[in-house]
């Protein structure tokens, strides 16, 4: 009888184990797909012509997979174009023809976690 009492507490630990495993892995993985579309999408963003950058503000990105397929994450319940990620252009300072802007590029996501969100943040200006 202890025997099969110190077994089913075994296994139920086991279970209990591998499952909370699972989900830090689910989340491991979540993270790092926001964290590289938001990385790549602000690489491209320092591409752009600097003029061209303000017209960027409220554009959205989607999140691709860890094949590179669309729709590697969630998007939250209300959001309005389907894409979990956005962009976000701000003047931070001019000075005559030099401007020099604030990007935020943000990720917002439903998944194992609940919604989770990440935003990366810089200053870009004309490079001469």
């Amino acid at each position: 009888m202890v025997g099969a009492v110190c077994t089913v507490v075994f296994v139920g630990a086991t279970m209990s184990l591998v499952t909370q495993h699972s989900r830090q892995r689910q989340f491991s993985r979540e993270m790092a797909l926001a964290a590289n579309a938001a990385t790549d999408n602000l690489e491209a963003l320092r591409n752009l012509d600097i003029v061209d950058l303000p017209g960027r503000t409220g554009t959205g990105f989607d999140v691709p997979s860890d094949n590179g397929g669309p729709g590697g994450l969630n998007t939250v319940a209300g959001d309005v174009d389907g894409l979990c990620g956005s962009i976000d252009v701000a003047l931070a300072q001019s000075s005559g023809s030099c401007f020099l802007y604030r990007v935020t590029v943000r990720v917002t996501w439903t998944g194992v976690a609940g919604d989770r969100a990440i935003s990366f943040q810089t200053l870009m200006g004309d490079r001469r």
